[in-house]
């Protein structure tokens, strides 16, 4: 995982994008270089995937529930969602609406419930 202010990991993928992006001869400006450190976001695999066995990260935003009653819903009817955080060793789920920890994102799966991502926090942005 690569946090912005890990700027030696980010400056070792910017110079692995240099060839991809036409720099072959001759390396890349300076400014080039910062630009793309900023605009790279990297998300930690969770090491969990969802029903459709797509992977979970951190920043994912999911539908978690008992596979045979459904997805938890809110009064409205509608399906509540979860960002996937990291705090410590541990990925927990925060409801987006209220901004309450519901608790470990392992215990979806103790519960032998599903999760389903629907999104992520930086396409996303509510």
């Amino acid at each position: 995982m690569c946090y912005p202010h890990d700027t030696q990991m980010r400056s070792a993928i910017a110079y692995g994008l240099q060839h991809q992006l036409g720099y072959e001869d001759a390396s890349p400006k300076k400014t080039d270089i910062e630009q793309w450190q900023k605009d790279i976001v990297f998300m930690q695999f969770t090491g969990i995937t969802d029903v459709h066995e797509k992977d979970v990260y951190e920043g994912d935003i999911l539908n978690i529930g008992a596979e045979r009653l459904g997805f938890v819903e809110n009064l409205k009817g509608e399906n509540v969602e979860y960002i996937v955080i990291k705090q410590g060793c541990e990925y927990l789920l925060k409801r987006c609406d209220s901004g309450f920890i519901w608790g470990r994102l392992a215990k979806v799966y103790e519960l032998c419930w599903v999760c389903k991502v629907v999104g992520n926090i930086y396409e996303n942005q509510k």
